[in-house]
């Protein structure tokens, strides 16, 4: 239960910083490109670390979390 407390905390500041650094990008630069592209950045990035951790785990099971 203490975990998920300190990780609501953690994803409650983290996300109030996401929101107002789309809403600095977007009264500054006036693109929603940009936004566009930082979350493409990282849903890839993202994706590539879950690819290379299959890939890990593919090739060594015996070291399974």
């Amino acid at each position: 239960m203490s975990l998920a407390i300190v990780y609501g905390v953690v994803n409650m500041f983290a996300s109030l910083l996401g929101t107002c650094l789309v809403h600095y990008i977007q009264d500054r630069f006036a693109r929603k490109s940009y936004i566009t592209t930082i979350v493409a950045i990282g849903v890839a990035i993202s994706a590539l670390l879950s690819v290379a951790k299959f890939i890990y785990l593919v090739a060594d099971p015996k070291d399974d979390l």
